[in-house]
């Protein structure tokens, strides 16, 4: 399969690029300017279009990750998903999978998140992607199998970890213990589970719209924190922090039973192993796990 790979420079991107092509698919990344060595676009319509003639399917990935809350963001995450779809319609690509995200649900709305539940975003990145997602029921893109894969906070080795880890990696950068800040029970999904979810979605023909991918496990922000200390400096958190279960399941927050039931997808890594890996990267120089010593801004994904 032919595969084109927007923001193919990025964490979720750079997954999905390597995992395509070791499965043998022919990939073909873009990039802003050719960061990474991919193809350089603008992400204009006229420009995707050309790149994209020729191409099976697009995995739409530029924006795939929550940045900041600006104006100017969230206008960008619209216009490069819809122009997406309208240069997949002009090169009558047939498929599209796009990384939307669980933020696109109404915060009060029943748990377990379905999706078929309300729609309601509170945050400006929830109402970009719906947007996006929405844009592929116009009838001009009809005829393309669009996929959106809604997917909670990523983690993953390579590059420093976004919210809510980076809190508490700052915080092990400075010689602070972690600590309980405020926050609710969230969820982390690793990026090696999000590409595979990616794949699997380009070679079901049965999928189509709106999918849940989700991390395994549910974590208090305490929880989350105590995690961290113990894998990447075997330390313990004084007797009491714990006060709930170690973790329970994500489903509880968001049902995924459509992902198992029609892309046989199950999440195979946890938050544990996405900081094994940081820990060994990092131990053998590479990725941006910091040292104690080093500037605590270098944490900051």
């Amino acid at each position: 399969m032919k595969v084109v790979v927007t923001g193919a420079a990025g964490l979720l991107g750079r997954y999905a690029v390597s995992r395509l092509r070791a499965s043998g698919h022919q990939v073909l990344g873009l990039t802003r300017g050719g960061v990474g060595g991919h193809t350089a676009t603008d992400y204009s319509v006229e420009s995707l279009a050309v790149l994209l003639r020729g191409a099976d399917a697009v995995v739409d990935l530029a924006y795939s990750r929550p940045v900041t809350s600006h104006h100017a963001d969230v206008t960008r995450t619209i216009v490069v998903g819809t122009n997406v779809l309208e240069a997949a319609a002009r090169a009558w690509v047939r498929t599209v999978v796009q990384a939307s995200s669980v933020e696109v649900y109404d915060p009060d709305a029943t748990r377990p998140f379905r999706e078929d539940s309300p729609t309601t975003p509170r945050s400006p990145y929830g109402m970009a992607k719906l947007t996006v997602e929405r844009w592929a029921q116009l009838d001009a893109y009809l005829e393309i199998r669009t996929v959106s894969l809604r997917l909670s906070s990523l983690i993953g080795s390579g590059e420093c970890t976004g919210w809510p880890v980076a809190a508490y990696l700052r915080d092990e950068a400075s010689a602070r213990p972690p600590h309980e800040p405020p926050g609710t029970v969230h969820d982390l999904l690793h990026v090696a589970d999000a590409a595979r979810a990616i794949e699997l979605a380009l070679l079901t023909e049965t999928a189509v719209g709106p999918v849940n991918i989700v991390g395994p496990h549910l974590y208090s922000p305490a929880q989350l924190a105590q995690v961290v200390d113990e894998e990447l400096h075997g330390t313990h958190a004084p007797p009491g922090t714990w006060t709930e279960p170690p973790w329970r399941l994500a489903e509880e927050a968001v049902d995924c039973s459509l992902a198992r039931r029609v892309l046989g997808f199950v999440p195979e890594h946890d938050v544990r192993s996405a900081l094994r890996e940081r820990r060994a990267a990092h131990a053998s120089g590479g990725g941006c796990l910091p040292a104690r010593d080093r500037a605590v801004a270098r944490t900051v994904s």
